[in-house]
């Protein structure tokens, strides 16, 4: 029940934050991003809205934001990054500092193939407007504190407790 609950709570806040964005208005992405952002610099808003891209385009606005509080909630935690840039590309790395394939705490990162999203696909639009809202502390934690994401092609044994299901995506929170 309490999935459901976080899932339908989230879910009308990001419709109404969505509409918050583009109320009447017929303002491209750009022009929005530029007149909303406050208290967020540009180059954590891109790490933001490109980690939600590669890892969640196919997936529902719930699922886009879910994974954007993922990384919110690691910053957070404390045992992670203090940073957009620095929790997403976080991963094991060699002795000269280079990433190591497939090593990553987001899989896009370090698959070796390109990370320059399609910015013709309505998803990275979606993307950024998602980024925007949970930078901006607009969602709802409907994760209840996720800080781990999986999808369901995949099943890693974290030993953590499963909190959410969306989409594609199992979410799972860290303990102490």
């Amino acid at each position: 029940m309490r999935f459901i609950t976080g899932l339908l709570i989230g879910a009308v806040f990001a419709i109404t934050m969505l509409a918050s964005f583009t109320n009447n208005t017929h303002q491209t992405t750009a022009n929005v991003m530029t007149n909303q952002i406050t208290k967020v610099e540009n180059e954590e808003l891109m790490w933001m809205a490109r980690n939600i891209y590669f890892e969640a385009r196919n997936q529902s606005l719930a699922g886009m934001l879910a994974v954007g509080l993922v990384v919110k909630n690691r910053i957070i935690d404390g045992r992670y990054p203090n940073s957009v840039k620095n929790v997403v590309t976080q991963g094991k790395r060699d002795a000269k500092g280079n990433i190591i394939l497939k090593q990553c705490q987001f899989s896009w990162y370090c698959d070796g193939k390109s990370d320059i999203p399609n910015v013709k696909d309505p998803a990275w639009e979606r993307s950024q407007l998602a980024a925007l809202a949970v930078l901006q502390d607009r969602v709802f934690d409907f994760t209840d504190g996720a800080t781990h994401f999986h999808n369901g092609t995949v099943s890693p044994n974290w030993g953590y407790p499963k909190v959410a299901k969306i989409d594609d995506h199992a979410f799972y929170k860290r303990t102490p």
